[in-house]
C-alpha cells in the first residue's frame, strides 16, 4: 500500500501534535498506523531517520528544550546508523516516541514562565518576525536584561542562539526538501544578508548550506 501525499501530511501532523502534547500512547498508535514495507537495512535506516526528525521536530515544538532534545536525537541516530536487523525497527520507533513525548512531559512551554513560553510561541511562529531581544522584551512588557536572564535560565540558550537554532533547524528542511536557492531560504528564516546566513549556517553545522544540501541529496 502506498500512501499519497495528502495521507502523509496527515500523518506528520498528528505525529506532530500528539508528541507535542506528550501522548505516547496516541504517538504509537499512529506509527503503527503507517504501512511500513522495507525490508533492507538501507531502507530501514531511511524511514527510521525521517521519523526520528519529525519526533525531534515535535518535541522541540512542544516546548522541550532545544540541546536537551539534540542530544536525544544524536543517541538515536547512532543506535539506527548501528541496526542490523530491519524488524527491530518497530520497537526502535517505540523507544524513540518514548523518550520524545518524556521529553516534552518534562519541560514543556507550561514549565516555562509566561514571558519565555510567549517568546517561544512568536518564534516558532514566525521566523521572520523581528525576534530581537528589544522586540521580544516589549512583546513582553518587561525588562530586556531582566527578560535575558529569564530565558537564559528557563531555556539554557541565549535568546539568539535560541533563535539562530531554529533559523537553521528551519534551512536544514528546506535544503533538503526543495529547490529554493540560498538567498531565498535566507529571505524565510529571517535573515537579510545570505553571506551572514551562510557563515551561521557553517558556524552551526560544520559546513556551507550547498554542501549540506548535496550531502542530504547524494
Amino acid at each position: 500500500m502506498i500512501y499519497i501525499a495528502e495521507e502523509l501530511f496527515a500523518f506528520e501532523n498528528k505525529l506532530i501534535t500528539n508528541v507535542k502534547l506528550g501522548k505516547s500512547k496516541n504517538t504509537k498508535n499512529i506509527v503503527a498506523s503507517l504501512p511500513f514495507n522495507v525490508e533492507n537495512i538501507k531502507g530501514t535506516r531511511v524511514y527510521l531517520h525521517s521519523i526520528n526528525a519529525l519526533l525531534r521536530k515535535a518535541a522541540e515544538n512542544g516546548g522541550a528544550p532545544i540541546l536537551t532534545v539534540a542530544e536525544k536525537s544524536k543517541e538515536f541516530i547512532f543506535k539506527i546508523e548501528n541496526m542490523t536487523n530491519p524488524s527491530h525497527s518497530q520497537s526502535l520507533i517505540y523507544e524513540m516516541v518514548n523518550a520524545y513525548c518524556g521529553l516534552v512531559d518534562n519541560y514543556s512551554k507550561s514549565h516555562y514562565s509566561t514571558p519565555v513560553s510567549r517568546a517561544i510561541i512568536r518564534i516558532d511562529s514566525d521566523l521572520r518576525d523581528d525576534l530581537s531581544l528589544k522586540a521580544l522584551a516589549e512583546f513582553n512588557s518587561i525588562n530586556a536584561g531582566y527578560f535575558s536572564s529569564l530565558f537564559k535560565k528557563e531555556t539554557g540558550l541565549t535568546l539568539t542562539d535560541y533563535v539562530n537554532r531554529k533559523r537553521i533547524a528551519s534551512a536544514k528542511e528546506q535544503l533538503q526538501s526543495t529547490r529554493l536557492q540560498i538567498k531565498d531560504i535566507t529571505n524565510n528564516v529571517g535573515l537579510k544578508d545570505a553571506n551572514y546566513f551562510i557563515k551561521l549556517f557553517k558556524k552551526y553545522e560544520g559546513m556551507t548550506p550547498t554542501a549540506y544540501r548535496e550531502k542530504q541529496l547524494g
